[in-house]
């Protein structure tokens, strides 16, 4: 059973930094796409470090399921800071912690965040020769031609099989960006 967080209906804002923004609603959503998929993919932008990585966590011979397998381990055993309490100004100096840039300084400090933990996943199984999309998803259209039912929704997130196949393609490409 999924957390009951997820089950919920919610709204996200999302808030730009833009100046000038897209009146479009696609055009605006597909830049934005483009500029969220540009920041996972510069945290990510380090091979070499990710495939020494790599190299301790799973073998040569290892099959695809099985190198996840342990990569998913291995970054489970990294300290997962979502999980903490926030840390004041006077002890994050005390603790002399460091913001995260990257997926490397992750690996050598041994701390991120949620986030930051699943890309570092992403990193290490792209290190492993596994080929994964790093975009991030950028929901569900709420508004137009191509808006989803809340039922639709709530079939795509149990995965049900009677889904129309209507659906199911609407659903991909919001999420794809498309």
């Amino acid at each position: 059973m999924p957390p009951e967080n997820e089950l919920k209906y919610r709204v996200d804002f999302i808030y730009s930094d833009e100046t000038s923004l897209e009146k479009d609603p696609a055009k605006f959503w597909k830049a934005e796409a483009k500029k969220q998929n540009g920041r996972v993919e510069d945290f990510v932008n380090k091979k070499k470090a990710m495939e020494q990585a790599v190299s301790q966590i799973v073998a040569s011979g290892d099959s695809q399921d099985v190198k996840l397998q342990k990569i998913y381990a291995r970054v489970q055993q990294i300290r997962n800071t979502s999980f903490e309490v926030q840390k004041t100004e006077q002890e994050q100096k005390r603790a002399k912690e460091k913001d995260v840039e990257n997926v490397e300084d992750i690996w050598k400090r041994g701390y991120g965040n949620g986030v930051q933990l699943t890309w570092l996943f992403l990193a290490l199984a792209r290190a492993a020769g596994i080929d994964v999309p790093g975009s991030r998803p950028s929901g569900i259209v709420v508004e137009g031609p191509d808006r989803l039912t809340p039922a639709e929704i709530e079939d795509l997130r149990r995965h049900k099989k009677e889904v129309s196949a209507h659906a199911r393609k609407r659903f991909a490409s919001t999420r794809d960006g498309r």
